[in-house]
């Protein structure tokens, strides 16, 4: 998943039919996007919870490399460590 780009999108896409197959990520996905939102995002345009790009596309660099991308099964498993980190 690249921010801001189509590879994005269809990541995103690929999250959200992962999580349908395992619904009990679910919460933890929506704990995760409100810890990741920015403060006062209601605020401001577009009135969604999106983490910031620039902290996204750090976060894809520190784990993939320059122009690495994220699959929808890293994110998942990622979701499984918080929730199991939160026990």
């Amino acid at each position: 998943m690249r921010a801001g780009s189509r590879g994005g999108i269809r990541a995103a896409v690929g999250v959200c039919a992962a999580l349908l197959r395992e619904p009990g990520l679910v919460p933890v996905a929506l704990r995760q996007l409100g810890a990741l939102a920015p403060h006062r995002w209601w605020a401001r345009p577009p009135f969604v919870p999106l983490p910031d790009p620039a902290a996204v596309r750090f976060r894809i660099e520190t784990h993939r490399g320059a122009g690495g991308t994220v699959e929808a099964a890293d994110v998942v498993t990622w979701l499984r460590w918080c929730a199991a980190t939160r026990r």
